[in-house]
């Protein structure tokens, strides 16, 4: 606010002053709520793009892969959530088999072939005994499988790191 020579004589200053200060607090407090706002979307877009790559790693379907991968690129709130809804809707509806695969997908680049075999059959084999028991069909067999694939990615940083630790300077 510009006090004008005008003002100065003709009103009372501590009017002036007050209405100045209520104006800069006004401002302040509109400033303080875009930032709110801003920072809350941020942190939104930051959470759904993050459960999204999570989703990303386990799809089973490269039209689902795409559409995950589109959403994330042009990281529109709406579409994201759009996104994640109907992905969290079908992993929902999905059996324990349907979970297996997923997990086991996921895990498949960090083994070799008759590793990635040998726990397949072990998860299916878990998965039969768990029935049995009358257990619930995905709890035994998922924390197993994520315990080996947390396994397997250590073990895989492992093995790229080991030619650093040797002493090699590049690879051929």
């Amino acid at each position: 606010m510009v006090l004008g020579f005008a003002t100065f004589f003709r009103e009372d200053l501590c009017v002036v002053g007050e209405r100045a200060r209520t104006m800069y607090r006004c401002a302040q407090e509109a400033s303080a709520e875009k930032l709110r706002r801003a920072t809350a979307l941020q942190q939104a877009r930051e959470t759904l793009k993050e459960r999204l790559q999570s989703f990303l790693e386990v799809a089973d379907s490269e039209p689902q892969r795409l559409r995950i991968r589109d959403s994330l690129e042009r990281t529109d709130v709406e579409d994201m959530r759009n996104v994640l809804r109907d992905v969290e809707s079908y992993f929902r509806h999905a059996g324990p088999e349907q979970w297996i695969l997923m997990l086991l997908e996921s895990l498949k680049e960090f083994c070799g072939d008759e590793e990635f075999d040998g726990y397949r059959i072990e998860a299916f084999e878990i998965l039969r005994a768990s029935r049995k028991r009358g257990h619930s069909s995905c709890g035994c067999i998922t924390n197993s499988v994520a315990v080996r694939s947390d396994w397997s990615t250590s073990r895989s940083k492992q093995i790229f790191d080991e030619p650093a630790r040797k002493g090699v300077t590049g690879i051929r």
